[in-house]
């Protein structure tokens, strides 16, 4: 039964973060800078890792990642226990790192989102990731 419902609050989790990252992906496209988001249609993968959000043109990936499922650093101490993934913060961002390192190693550029900067500042972060974009292309 703990499997089961480790298993449900993943996917509760999984989409509500995925609500947030549709709804970014759909403001990006819809600025017309060939953003698409990367839960629907054939997947895009970068090595063995599958980013949220993907410009394939200008090689652009925007991970949105969930405060706590990704260990916030201004919200959880390294050494704060991460239920959902079974590891420390320290642990959990250790994991992201790496996986932003190889991406970016396969030539693309990352661009991070916390949920909390996204449900503070819809606008803002919609302008930094253009700013980024047009400061590329």
């Amino acid at each position: 039964i703990r499997k089961h419902l480790i298993q449900a609050r993943k996917l509760v989790k999984r989409s509500r973060s995925s609500k947030h990252e549709r709804e970014l992906a759909e403001l990006l496209h819809a600025a017309d800078v060939n953003f698409v988001w990367n839960q629907a249609g054939p997947k895009i993968n970068v090595g063995p890792y599958h980013p949220d959000i993907v410009n394939i043109e200008h090689k652009i990936v925007v991970e949105f990642l969930g405060d706590y499922s990704h260990s916030h650093p201004d919200m959880y101490p390294d050494d704060s226990w991460n239920a959902l993934n079974h590891k420390t913060a320290r642990e959990v961002r250790e994991f992201d790192a790496k996986r932003n390192a190889f991406i970016e190693s396969q030539g693309w550029k990352v661009v991070i989102v916390w949920e909390s900067e996204w449900k503070a500042s819809r606008t803002n972060t919609i302008q930094r990731i253009l700013s980024f974009t047009c400061s590329i292309i």
